[in-house]
């Protein structure tokens, strides 16, 4: 009974990433996809279709209205015609749905504290919203200074969108939206704006004029040049990475369940995941201040002013 038990739960967690016999479960879960309609537009117009349209009953791989499949499983007119992708990939609707909770939730609290003003403590949701922000708000004060006002509503959207769509890759279905490196590069690419334009004179008088033997010239400046471009790309590639290894050990984990036909491996693997789950909440949290702390870290080395 107990090992029924196990491998019912095992299934649970596989056939909620559903995808076709011949992929591969770690690398579907892990990657994009189409969720919802096609929607294509070209010169001839609007194509707007299902998915299914592009299989036949016997699940082969067909083309449908001149468009097919390629081998990374995007869409490809077949006359070489360009046209513009707008269909809904899992990642987007998730984001979505991460920006729609977001919304929800500080509305929430926005309304509750116009219904109490400072009559009433907070409790539930709300204080520790309100915890989480002070914290949040005492690192940007730290580390930016006197104008962490301008950057707080940049950083603390960075912080609670990473944070909720770190969590909702943890569910059954869900996309894994901060385990696609694009959606990682275009946060890493936002605090990198946000640092270079308002770089203060001396900020970029360090990185061109350092003041240093003009004969170090040739070796410094590259070096810092480098680094104004490294440190977004490290941004980028800690919270892609460390988001993708723990989907996939967890994965991985769960396949063993299936290697070995015994009640002893089925719990090992039950015990091991629930393990690896907490782990990963915690990541999840961590990996977003990680990300929000050294954006903080590098708007304020930017905008400061020398003493």
């Amino acid at each position: 009974m107990l090992k029924l038990l196990f491998k019912s739960l095992l299934l649970f967690v596989l056939f909620t990433h559903p995808c076709r016999a011949d992929e591969d479960i770690i690398s579907h879960h892990l990657s994009d996809s189409y969720s919802g309609p096609i929607i294509l537009l070209s010169k001839r117009g609007f194509d707007v279709f299902t998915f299914s349209r592009f299989f036949n009953d016997a699940g082969e791989k067909v083309d449908y209205k001149g468009y097919y499949l390629d081998d990374k499983g995007r869409v490809a007119s077949r006359d070489g015609e360009s046209f513009i992708d707008l269909s809904l990939t899992k990642n987007v609707l998730w984001m979505f749905l991460s920006i729609l909770i977001l919304i929800l939730l500080f509305l929430f609290c926005g309304l509750w504290y116009r219904r109490h003003s400072f009559t009433k403590a907070p409790h539930g949701i709300v204080n520790a919203l309100e915890m989480i922000v002070l914290m949040l708000l005492d690192d940007i004060k730290m580390n930016i200074g006197e104008k962490y006002k301008i950057f707080s509503p940049f950083l603390l959207t960075l912080f609670f969108f990473i944070w909720i769509n770190n969590m909702l890759g943890l569910l059954p279905g869900a996309g894994n939206v901060t385990g696609s490196i694009s959606v990682t590069a275009c946060l890493a690419l936002m605090t990198f704006l946000v640092v270079n334009i308002n770089g203060s004179k001396h900020y970029f008088k360090d990185i061109f004029a350092p003041k240093i033997p003009v004969l170090l010239y040739p070796i410094i400046v590259p070096i810092e040049i480098i680094g104004v471009f490294t440190k977004p790309f490290t941004l980028m590639l800690r919270l892609f990475a460390s988001m993708t290894s723990g989907h996939i050990i967890i994965f991985g984990i769960i396949s063993i369940g299936f290697l070995f036909n015994s009640l002893l491996a089925d719990s090992f693997v039950v015990i091991l995941t629930a393990v690896m789950l907490v782990l990963e909440f915690m990541v999840s949290f961590l990996q977003a201040y990680i990300f929000f702390l050294f954006s903080a870290v590098y708007i304020g080395a930017a905008v400061k002013e020398k003493e």
